[in-house]
C-alpha cells in the first residue's frame, strides 16, 4: 500500500526487494509519488526477477488491456509511465531459475532457491594462509576520506559486473530480460517505459576497501563466461594488483548492456527511457556517504530518497512524457 493514496495512479513500478523497500519507512516509489505529487503503484516483491515481472504484467494487466480494447479499440492502459527498477547484483542470474510462481510457499522459495544456486552459483571460500587460517572475512574496512565503515558484500554481485568475452548479448540470461523488457511495451501504445539500472554496494564500494584487505577480494574474483547452454556460468579470474584499475572500469560492462537493450527498444518500438542510478550513487558514495545497510545488500532510506531524486528528474527531463 502506498504512504499516501491518490485518487489515480498514473505510474507502475516493477521490481524486486530494491523497489519493495520492505526495510524502510518509504521505499523509493512512495518517495517519487511524494516528489511528483502524483500516485505511484509499487508492484515490487521481494526475489522477483524478469520471468516473475513478465507473468505479473500479462496474468494482472492482461485483461484490463484487453477490456480497454472492446471499450476504445486502444490496448493502451491507464498508466502514463511503467517503470522497472533492475537490481543488476542478481536479476541477470534469476532468469535462469525456475519462475516463483507462489512465493507465499516455503517450499517454493526453497525450491527456487536450490535451483538457483544448485547448478553454476560461484563459491566465494577464503584462501587460506600459511597458518590455516582465512586471509579475509566479512566484514570489510572501507575508507573513504575521513569516513570510516565496515561492510559485508556478497562477491556473487560484483561478478555480475563484469561482461563475459562474448558479451551479455550473446546469452540466455540477456534474452530473458530482453523478453521482460518487450512485455512491458507489449500493451502500452501510449504509456512511457523507464528501465532503472540499480547498482550493487559491491561495485560502489569495493574501490574503497582498505588495500591490506582488497587483495584478497582480487584473489577470490570470479567472472560469467558462456556455459555450452548459453546460460552464463562462473570461472576463476583473480585480478593483479597491476590490472586492478582496469577491473574496476570492467565493472561497467552489465550497466553498458543493459543501456544498449533499451536503446534498442525504444529505437524499435517507441517510448523507453534508461534512467542509470551509477553516476549519481557514485558521486554520493565519493563524498562518503552510506546509502546501503553495512550487514545487508539493500539500500537505507537515503538510498531510496536518492533514488527517487533521480528517477524523478529524469522523467520531468523526457520530452512527450
Amino acid at each position: 500500500m502506498p504512504a499516501v493514496e491518490y485518487e489515480n495512479y498514473p505510474i507502475a513500478v516493477f521490481g524486486d526487494s530494491f523497489t519493495e523497500g520492505f526495510s524502510v519507512p518509504f521505499p523509493y516509489p512512495d518517495r517519487l509519488a511524494e516528489l511528483l505529487g502524483v500516485g505511484v503503484r509499487n508492484y515490487g516483491y521481494r526475489a522477483y526477477g524478469p520471468d516473475e515481472i513478465s507473468s505479473l504484467w500479462f496474468n494482472d494487466f492482461y485483461e484490463e488491456a484487453m477490456a480497454n480494447l472492446s471499450v476504445t479499440g486502444s490496448l493502451s492502459l491507464d498508466y502514463k509511465w511503467v517503470i522497472w527498477g533492475f537490481f543488476s547484483g542478481n536479476d541477470l542470474g534469476d532468469t535462469m531459475r525456475p519462475p516463483l510462481h507462489n512465493l507465499s510457499s516455503p517450499w517454493g522459495q526453497w525450491s527456487a532457491f536450490l535451483g538457483q544456486y544448485a547448478a553454476s552459483a560461484p563459491t566465494a571460500t577464503p584462501r587460506l594462509g600459511e597458518d590455516g587460517q582465512p586471509q579475509y572475512d566479512f566484514p570489510v574496512p572501507v575508507i573513504i576520506g575521513g569516513n570510516y565503515y565496515e561492510l559485508a558484500f556478497v562477491p556473487y554481485y560484483w561478478y555480475w559486473q563484469e561482461a563475459p568475452d562474448e558479451g551479455f548479448e550473446s546469452s540466455r540470461n540477456f534474452e530473458h530480460v530482453a523478453q521482460a523488457v518487450g512485455t512491458l511495451t507489449s500493451y502500452n501504445e501510449k504509456v512511457c517505459n523507464a528501465f532503472v539500472f540499480i547498482p550493487t554496494k559491491e561495485q560502489l564500494y569495493l574501490p574503497y576497501v582498505h588495500p591490506d584487505v582488497r587483495q584478497f577480494l582480487r584473489a577470490i574474483n570470479q567472472r560469467p563466461q558462456l556455459g555450452k547452454s548459453g546460460q552464463l556460468v562462473y570461472v576463476e579470474a583473480p585480478v593483479a594488483e597491476e590490472d586492478e584499475a582496469a577491473f574496476f572500469e570492467s565493472l561497467y560492462g552489465q550497466r553498458d548492456a543493459m543501456k544498449r537493450l533499451i536503446e534498442d527498444e525504444r529505437a524499435w518500438r517507441g517510448e523507453w527511457v534508461f534512467i542509470d542510478l551509477l553516476p549519481a550513487f557514485e558521486e554520493a558514495v565519493a563524498r562518503g556517504e552510506l546509502l546501503y545497510y553495512p550487514y545487508d545488500t539493500h539500500w537505507n532510506q537515503a538510498g531510496h530518497d536518492l533514488a527517487a531524486q533521480v528517477i524523478a528528474d529524469a522523467m520531468r527531463a523526457t520530452p512527450g512524457c
